[in-house]
């Protein structure tokens, strides 16, 4: 027989590899046996919807009162001009199928004998008896993979490019090429892959210490938006936010699993998964998790100008200090970035000559202005903040790192202008 024919069965021995997880709210995984008579690579999708209807989010995802649970299916046959899968079966068989418990299992409760359990690091859907149906190009070793919070197994800063690709297939779209989407009926998800150049600013850098492709954050939204009920989260696990542009957004925050679930009216509107806590080893050291509560909770700038005369800066100015006396508990921020091609120190100069002006010539207290040199972007640009009292302030947001920029040498005639302006 020609061993490249069509999808041959391959025979090899591999043994039963399960992986047994005891963690509040952590994944126990139907291992082949039948999950309320579903099978898998022996059921079906429509078996699937027959008994539980069709799924509400997350793709193929169903949450039940005691537990979330997640189905996997294959899309062709291996070989076939498609997104690859791993075994010999027709589309839509249940090749998977995670089930989340809601609150604490214990092991005891499951009244399994674990003399019939291999206990490995790793987790594998499918019993030993199946392995004829594993495509031959990747081993039982090669699909093992360590349970930790993420989307349908995905975990931001552990997954990589070729594991989305591995459940996905390829995106429905690249916004760059580290920025993909892929759309389903129910659900549009972006994923961001590392560029492979750690601890930098910009867009060839990343903010983690992380291989290229490695994924960096997922944000999943919802097609229509889903009762925040629906999730079955334990709201205890997150904090209460609200804020940013729209402060009708509710954001529900857990930290411990990189989670961010964004609810409007009631409805899920999107969830965002990025860093655990257990991953703050993995950051560069320019990012800080203290910033994160406040993440997209910031008001939006009251201005933003460029490199304009200061006569006209002058006239934004006073625009922002009258918006400022509106409130006496209100701060002003203003946040300068220096150009790609600029002078030393000159988003300092440009801040502290802002607020130098709204101090000394508009007579606006001092305790209530916030100068920062928000670092460099293509081109200078100055943006004002007004934060009412509890409101997350701004923090500063710049595209070029220090390391890509080129000072230059302001001629005698600009220095002795920037003096006698400051006079």
């Amino acid at each position: 027989m020609m061993q490249n024919e069509g999808c041959k069965y391959a025979r090899r021995l591999i043994h039963v590899i399960i992986t047994i997880l005891i963690v509040l709210s952590s994944a126990a995984f139907s291992y082949a046996k039948a999950w309320r008579g579903i099978v898998p690579l022996k059921s079906t999708r429509a078996d699937v919807e027959r008994m539980l209807g069709p799924p509400i989010g997350r793709l193929s995802t169903y949450y039940l009162p005691d537990s979330t649970v997640d189905f996997t299916y294959s899309t062709c046959s291996c070989g076939e001009d498609c997104k690859k899968d791993d075994w010999n079966v027709p589309p839509d068989t249940v090749i998977g199928i995670r089930v989340g418990m809601k609150g604490l299992v214990k092991l005891a409760d499951l009244k399994i004998d674990l003399r019939e359990f291999e206990k490995w690091p790793g987790d594998e859907d499918v019993r030993a008896d199946d392995d004829h149906l594993r495509c031959p190009s990747r081993s039982g070793a090669e699909i093992l993979g360590t349970q930790r919070p993420g989307w349908r197994g995905i975990v931001p800063l552990h997954s990589n490019r070729a594991d989305v690709e591995r459940l996905l297939g390829p995106p429905s779209e690249n916004a760059t090429s580290y920025s993909v989407f892929y759309r389903t009926d129910t659900e549009s998800v972006t994923i961001v892959y590392a560029t492979g150049l750690p601890c930098g600013i910009g867009a060839k850098y990343s903010q983690w210490k992380v291989p290229r492709n490695t994924v960096e954050s997922i944000m999943v939204t919802m097609i229509p938006p889903v009762p925040l009920s629906q999730l079955g989260i334990d709201e205890s696990k997150y904090k209460k936010r609200s804020g940013g542009h729209l402060p009708q957004n509710i954001y529900y925050m857990n930290d411990q699993e990189g989670e961010i679930i964004r609810v409007f009216a009631g409805e899920v509107q999107d969830i965002d998964y990025s860093w655990a806590v257990s991953d703050d080893a993995l950051a560069c050291p320019n990012l800080r998790r203290s910033g994160l509560d406040c993440e997209g909770l910031t008001p939006p700038h009251f201005d933003l100008y460029g490199n304009i005369r200061f006569s006209d800066e002058k006239a934004r100015l006073d625009n922002f200090v009258i918006r400022l006396m509106d409130d006496k508990d209100r701060t002003g921020y203003i946040i300068a970035y220096g150009g790609k091609r600029a002078p030393a120190r000159e988003a300092k100069t440009r801040a502290e000559r802002a607020k130098n002006y709204l101090v000394t010539v508009r007579h606006f207290p001092t305790d209530h202005l916030i100068a920062i040199d928000g670092g460099y972007r293509e081109d200078l640009e100055v943006e004002l903040y007004v934060v009412s009292k509890g409101i997350c302030p701004p923090s500063p947001t710049p595209t070029v790192d220090p390391r890509d920029v080129k000072p230059v040498r302001a001629s005698n005639r600009k220095l002795r202008s920037e003096r006698a302006k400051r006079q």
